[in-house]
């Protein structure tokens, strides 16, 4: 009874494990000790795409080929380690779908016999094929979703992070991963933050909830939270979105919303003042309705087409208005009339065209932009456009371009001079500290240095220490206050060699009035200073040379002083050197002198006896002989006086009359060049006013092209509030409007360039309008000196003219004085010439004695000299 029992019993669990295995809604199968099919069911069957009779006795290679290399060592390990292996996951194709790949979930276990050695190994496979799909896909949408999408633990730490995270915060997934996220949420927002992420824990959805992150760079942006919970795994699922600029534009649209709430009423009642301001307006504004019937034309395109309002149909307009295309000559098509354009419906932007009528028969250039009325229904009713003359800014844009083409011509001859300076002259320069910052090819060809060698080291590296300290602070000390320094400076090359250089170096400031570097200008004149060492060692020797003559000479003077005094014995040493010989000649010309002093001394006495009785014979003739010569002397003189006094009289009037002349030519000449000089200043005068005006014209131009900043700048803010709705109504619209939100986000990205180039450009603008004011400055002291040069220039003409008139005066009467002096000095040569017949006589006689006389006198002297002088000597 207890065996029946038991077979009962195994019975019941063997149809319960049948029941189990064959309705298992996985597939459930089992292999023998030889790793074969021994019982599989329907599951695994259906999953195979094979019977379970062809199951059967096979093994994993005949059924699932491409799996062998994974499961086989997985089912001997089993079999022979006792060991199970769960949730192993498998992909491939089996032997009757091989077009078809399948994954599964796996998982295998030993089967023991009675003796508990393995006698098999079961298994049960999980098709999770459309699973690994659905994941493929998941993280396909995860890593490409333009959301923030993360996992997080409730902990609140980072678990898994989509890139749309670096993206919008600035750090790389790996920076936030295991990072708990209230360390990038604001401070502000921590507190609420920490009871959103308590609410997710205890298993509450979160939708909508906002809170702001910490970028990279330190902003913060604004993010919408939808977050749900999974309890069992203690981790949470959460998607975010940018909504920075969303809530920034809901601000500004509620700011505007409470503005137009309160500007509602009195919107109302400013039609006139609205129709004030489109008359004030300087650009013309035009509307027709949908028949081209004019509804709106205000004064100041009155001004620009010559008249206003008419009941022209559209056709005639280009005739009426004088409205013609860019070439000015060709009437412009009636059909491409911007206002013509915007009654059908497109919207104009900066069409240019150009107009001539009585008013302005040079013309105008006008830009039109426009664009289509429509009623609330979005009817075509007519058309608006704006008309902005745009005569001065082509003008002032020729201008510009002239300007341009002069400044690039000037940057060239100053790269020429650039060029030529760096042939001639070392060129260098260093920072306020002495860093050197450029040197030219002539510097380092001098100091034998590369560029690489010099650049951003000290100039000391070339210091030859020839001067001394004092001379480098004393340059730098000169430098330090702004002034330029000059001097000569002995530098050292690389290869241990010496060259000097005439040195300028001039600081340069900056805006401030700081010095940001210094500029040195060299030249070589190691040449020069070569020569001038040399001269200074040859002066050195011939000082030396004639240092040693000098003793020479004072050793003969010593020796032959005593002939100064008379003594005709003294003999000179005569030696070998240079004054040797003068020696030897000087004692030959005592010894002859000896021999002269003897014979003069006879020969005196003899001539003293003799010309005694001369002298006295002689006397009485020739004192009355001087008598007469003296009278005859004095007449002479007197008359001699007179001439001379008519001569110079002559004389100075002629000169007077020349320099006369002179003066009256050089007035003259004068007088023609202050006329040239007072046209000239006078064209100065003009041109100086025309390029004031020119220069006047650039800065209306300049706050013309500041106005078209200041549209383009509110177009770009009209252009990224637009960008902002389309952003909004995307993130609306949900997944289906996410390609709309990229482009609407590149679209204000545009917008956003925009206006910071509109910025740029205003602030150019700006640069160049305090430029012209201050040239226009310039211009007007130019004018004022010029006008106060051309009084000057009136009253020094008129100076030369009174100049001119009493040259011409004054050389009438110089004429006059010269011709009467002319006449007296013929009648006073005459009467000279006679006196001169008897001055000769008596000066004959007078000679006759005086010489007699004076030569006996003299010769007595002599003798009496020469006796004198004789006795003086010692022979």
């Amino acid at each position: 009874s207890d065996r029946k029992a038991l077979e009962r019993e195994l019975v019941l669990r063997q149809s319960r494990f049948d029941a189990f295995f064959t309705g298992a809604p996985a597939a459930m199968f089992i292999f023998d000790d030889q790793l074969r099919f021994v019982q599989v069911n329907e599951k695994l069957a259906e999953t195979t795409g094979s019977s379970v009779a062809e199951h059967l006795g096979k093994t994993v290679s005949e059924v699932i080929p491409e799996m062998v290399d994974t499961l086989q060592p997985i089912l001997e390990s089993v079999l022979t380690n006792n060991q199970s292996f769960l949730n192993i996951e498998v992909s491939g194709t089996t032997v009757n779908q091989p077009g078809v790949i399948r994954d599964w979930l796996t998982s295998y276990f030993p089967l023991a016999g009675e003796d508990g050695k393995p006698m098999g190994v079961g298994g049960v496979a999980i098709e999770i094929t459309d699973r690994k799909k659905a994941e493929a896909e998941r993280d396909r949408f995860f890593t490409l979703s333009l959301d923030l999408l993360c996992i997080a633990d409730f902990e609140g730490k980072f678990k898994r992070l989509n890139p749309a995270w670096a993206k919008t915060l600035g750090y790389t997934v790996e920076e936030l991963q295991d990072q708990l996220f209230l360390d990038f949420v604001h401070p502000e927002d921590c507190e609420k933050t920490l009871a959103e992420t308590a609410k997710i824990a205890s298993g509450a959805e979160v939708i909508a909830f906002e809170n702001r992150y910490r970028c990279k760079d330190g902003s913060y942006k604004w993010l919408s939270w939808k977050s749900r919970p999974l309890l069992e795994e203690k981790i949470m699922y959460a998607v975010a979105r940018d909504i920075t600029e969303s809530k920034q534009a809901i601000v500004q649209l509620q700011a505007t919303t409470a503005q137009l709430a309160r500007s509602e009423d009195q919107f109302r009642g400013q039609s006139n003042l609205l129709q004030l301001l489109i008359d004030s307006i300087s650009d013309g504004v035009v509307a027709a309705d949908e028949n081209g019937n004019f509804v709106l034309f205000n004064p100041a395109a009155e001004n620009i087409f010559g008249l206003g309002s008419t009941d022209t149909l559209p056709d005639e307009w280009s005739g009426k208005y004088g409205l013609f295309l860019p070439d000015t000559v060709t009437p412009y098509p009636a059909a491409d009339i911007p206002l013509a354009r915007a009654i059908r419906g497109e919207s104009v932007r900066e069409v240019e065209l150009f107009t001539r009528h009585a008013a302005q028969p040079e013309g105008l250039w006008i830009k039109i932009s426009g664009s289509p009325l429509k009623d609330e229904t979005g009817a075509i009713k007519g058309g608006v456009v704006v008309c902005r003359n745009v005569t001065q800014e082509k003008a002032s844009q020729e201008q510009m371009q002239q300007f341009a083409e002069t400044q690039q011509r000037l940057l060239q001859e100053l790269k020429t001079r650039q060029n030529a300076l760096d042939e001639a002259a070392i060129v260098s320069e260093t920072d306020p500290k002495g860093m050197i910052t450029y040197a030219n090819d002539r510097f380092t060809e001098i100091s034998g240095y590369s560029m690489g060698e010099l650049l951003h080291r000290n100039h000391r590296l070339i210091n030859s220490s020839y001067h001394p300290k004092s001379f480098f602070q004393e340059m730098w000390l000169t430098l330090s206050r702004g002034l330029v320094w000059k001097g000569e400076i002995k530098n050292l090359s690389k290869n241990g060699s010496f060259y000097w250089v005439d040195s300028t170096i001039a600081p340069i400031f900056d805006t401030s009035g700081t010095i940001i570097k210094y500029i040195a200008i060299r030249f070589d004149i190691t040449e020069r200073k070569e020569a001038e060492e040399r001269l200074g060692k040859l002066a050195a020797e011939r000082k030396a040379e004639a240092d040693s003559m000098t003793q020479q000479v004072l050793k003969l003077l010593g020796e032959i002083k005593g002939a100064a005094q008379g003594d005709l014995t003294v003999r000179a040493e005569v030696t070998n050197d240079v004054l040797g010989a003068v020696a030897d000649s000087f004692n030959f010309l005592i010894g002859s002198l000896r021999k002269v002093v003897t014979g003069i001394q006879n020969l005196a006495e003899q001539v003293t006896s003799a010309t005694g009785e001369s002298i006295t014979n002689t006397s009485q003739l020739t004192q009355q002989a001087e008598v007469q010569a003296t009278k005859i002397s004095a007449i002479m003189r007197e008359i001699e006086r007179i001439v001379n006094s008519i001569r110079d009289v002559r004389d100075v009037s002629v000169r007077a009359e020349t320099v006369a002349q002179q003066s009256s030519h050089t007035a003259e000449v004068g007088g023609m060049a202050v006329d040239r000089a007072v046209e000239g200043i006078n064209g100065l005068r003009l041109t100086i006013a025309s390029t004031s005006k020119m220069m006047k014209r650039l800065g209306e131009s300049s706050q013309q092209i500041g106005k078209i900043v200041t549209s383009i700048s509110q177009l770009a803010s009209q252009t990224n509030l637009l960008a902002l709705n389309a952003t909004i109504e995307a993130a609306r619209a949900g997944e289906q409007g996410l390609g709309f939100a990229v482009v609407a986000e590149e679209v204000r990205k545009l917008a956003e360039r925009s206006a910071g180039a509109t910025e740029e450009i205003s602030e150019i603008v700006g640069t160049i309008q305090e430029e012209i004011s201050r040239v226009m400055k310039a211009m007007e002291s130019g004018t004022l000196e010029v006008v106060e040069g051309t009084k000057l220039a009136s009253e020094a003409k008129t100076h030369l003219n009174a100049i001119i008139e009493v040259s011409r005066e004054m050389n009438a009467l110089v004429q006059n004085i010269t011709r009467a002096s002319a006449k007296q000095t013929v009648s006073a040569e005459e009467i000279s010439n006679s006196m001169q017949q008897v001055n000769e006589i008596a000066n004959t006689t007078a000679q006759k004695g005086s010489d007699v006389k004076a030569s006996l006198d003299d010769l007595s002297g002599s003798v009496e000299k020469l006796q004198k002088s004789v006795a003086n000597f010692r022979s």
